[in-house]
């Protein structure tokens, strides 16, 4: 996992702020899976311990999904009014 650490930390907006979340849940996840559940639930394959496994595994792809094919999310029209209120505001302070 430590290898998408520079992918997610150089990723900005909207995007990063929904993959970091997701990259901390997969390592927690991971540190779940590997040494904790590896010797006492894989081996035997509990089912729980395989279904933490797959969640892990779909997160991951949903991961590398965001990561290759996410957008910025684009500003909704009430965000570009406040913003655009804001600069005439500043603009008339400074007449």
């Amino acid at each position: 996992m430590i290898w998408v650490l520079p992918f997610i930390l150089v990723m900005s907006g909207s995007l990063g702020r929904r993959a970091r979340p997701l990259y901390v849940l997969i390592c927690a996840l991971t540190f779940l899976i590997y040494p904790v559940f590896l010797h006492r639930g894989l081996i035997p394959l509990w089912m729980s311990a395989v279904l933490l496994l797959n969640l892990r595994n779909s997160l991951l792809i949903v991961l590398w999904l965001l990561m290759v094919f996410g957008t910025e999310s684009v500003p909704q029209p009430a965000d570009l009014i406040v913003n655009h209120g804001d600069s005439a505001g500043s603009a008339h302070a400074h007449e």
